[in-house]
């Protein structure tokens, strides 16, 4: 390679949307998709074990995380469209991370590990890529390195392990 060509390497990455690509994946990594639902089942014999709650009892509280996914995203949506995506993606950053520090003042209450999976996806309002999705689709165009890292993620999901 070039000295011209290395230089004009970092241009090129920019110019096709790597840089956004691999925020995104990065912040869907550690966002939480995989936090509350992808990791989900490797908490479930610890909670057994620690608390004495039952598979199904335990596992509830996906069951509430998803229906409250459903409830959050258009406002999210609306959230975006009326504050932008930076305000809302940094708002939830933080809010989310105090959600998931007051997950270690649990306890043995199960009311109070539903009360906080039904939280979470309020508190991480804006880190879920649904939205991201739904203005791609009704025309905007939003920066595409959120969405094209969605569909990384959720094929890594989908491989056996």
């Amino acid at each position: 390679m070039t000295d011209t060509a290395s230089s004009q390497l970092p241009m090129a990455l920019r110019a096709r949307g790597w840089t956004a690509a691999m925020a995104g994946t990065i912040g869907l990594v550690f966002g939480p998709s995989t936090i509350l639902l992808f990791l989900f089942g490797s908490f479930v014999a610890p909670l057994e074990q620690a608390f004495g709650w039952s598979r199904p009892a335990i596992f509830f509280a996906a069951t509430i995380v998803s229906l409250m996914i459903m409830a959050v995203s258009p406002i999210q949506g609306f959230l975006i469209d009326r504050y932008g995506t930076r305000p809302i993606v940094l708002a939830s950053t933080v809010t989310f991370a105090a959600g998931l520090a007051a997950m270690s003042l649990m306890g043995g209450d199960i009311r109070f590990y539903y009360l906080m999976y039904g939280l979470l996806p309020i508190l991480a309002i804006g880190l879920w890529p649904v939205s991201c999705w739904a203005r791609r689709w009704s025309g905007c165009t939003p920066d595409r390195g959120v969405p094209d890292s969605t569909r990384w993620l959720m094929c890594g999901h989908c491989l056996p392990s």
